[in-house]
């Protein structure tokens, strides 16, 4: 109902020794924090499955748009590029296939 509302802000990575750290801006309008699940994720790579970290919801950015930042860490096995922030509908104890229309994929410049 609220899923269209949602938007990304800006993104920023952090190199460090073996890994990146993540911050992305994250919208909800009025969609419950709970019932999404921020995450970085990666094709797959080598033959193995694709990688998907969830993110953690931080500090509550001012203003109306009920927006949060949210950061993770991921190794630096891969270039930073190659990791997209994709928001997903979340519930405990259910899945969401990769090809449902309801996750929102943030624009990465390559």
């Amino acid at each position: 109902m609220y899923w269209s509302s949602l938007r990304f802000g800006s993104l920023t990575v952090h190199p460090q020794v073996g890994k990146y750290v993540f911050e992305v801006q994250v919208y909800l309008g009025e969609l419950d924090p709970e019932a999404v699940r921020a995450e970085l994720y990666t094709e797959p790579q080598d033959g193995r499955e694709p990688f998907r970290q969830p993110m953690n919801r931080g500090e509550k950015l001012k203003g109306p748009a009920n927006g949060f930042v949210y950061s993770a860490s991921v190794p630096a096995t891969c270039p930073a590029t190659h990791y997209t922030p994709r928001l997903v509908p979340f519930k405990a104890g259910a899945s969401v296939p990769l090809e449902a229309q309801f996750i929102l994929w943030r624009d990465t410049p390559g």
